[in-house]
């Protein structure tokens, strides 16, 4: 049982996943499931990439699918990332999109955020 205020719900998850590190990069594989009493069941499948193009600067891609139980259409996300690192400084960006929010077709929502960080 997982994630319910109701102790008269009954919640299963499970995931399982994989990653597989090749020098500076790294790729990952994730699916996963939940099977909640009185509500919408989903899977998800889920991938991403990372390439570290030196010690101070690395990127990345991912998508995942969230397949709702009786919803019209699958959400689909997807996201890309930046980072530099120099000294005590860092700027990281990224730039996310997910469509079809909760299974709503008419439900899209697309971030962006910059930070840039000090250590002292």
């Amino acid at each position: 049982t997982a994630g319910t205020a109701d102790a008269s719900v009954d919640a299963k998850q499970q995931t399982v996943f994989a990653n597989y590190v090749a020098g500076g990069i790294t790729v990952g594989l994730q699916h996963s499931e939940e099977d909640t009493s009185g509500a919408d069941n989903w899977s998800s499948m889920q991938w991403g990439v990372s390439f570290n193009v030196s010690d101070n600067i690395s990127v990345g891609y991912g998508e995942r699918t969230v397949d709702i139980a009786d919803a019209a259409v699958d959400q689909e996300d997807s996201g890309i990332s930046a980072s530099y690192t120099m000294g005590s400084m860092s700027v990281k960006a990224n730039m996310n999109k997910s469509d079809n929010q909760n299974g709503t077709s008419t439900s899209d929502v697309e971030t962006t955020e910059i930070a840039v960080s000090f250590a002292f």
